[in-house]
């Protein structure tokens, strides 16, 4: 059996260079309508004690998850939610 290609993997993104991306994980999810969809994790590096970060710097990586996934023809609402390495 082979093992299905992943619908989006780190390397086709084009990134910002911080926060660092860490890791791209997707899965397929059912929404709460019954809809088919994608639950993103997006896991970042850790930041300094008491930093978080922004909007403004979380944006951009979720506007190229979206990119990306449009560009492949994938119809299915990727829900995009980020965590540190330390928060998994």
């Amino acid at each position: 059996m082979v093992a299905a290609e992943p619908v989006l993997k780190l390397d086709e993104l084009r990134l910002p260079e911080a926060p660092r991306v860490e890791l791209l994980q997707v899965d397929e999810y059912t929404d709460s309508t019954g809809d088919p969809a994608l639950r993103v994790l997006v896991v970042l590096e850790d930041l300094a004690e008491d930093a978080e970060p922004r909007w403004s710097q979380l944006k951009p990586i979720q506007d190229e998850v979206f990119r990306v996934l449009a560009a492949k023809g994938e119809s299915r609402f990727p829900y995009v939610s980020f965590r540190t390495v330390s928060e998994l």
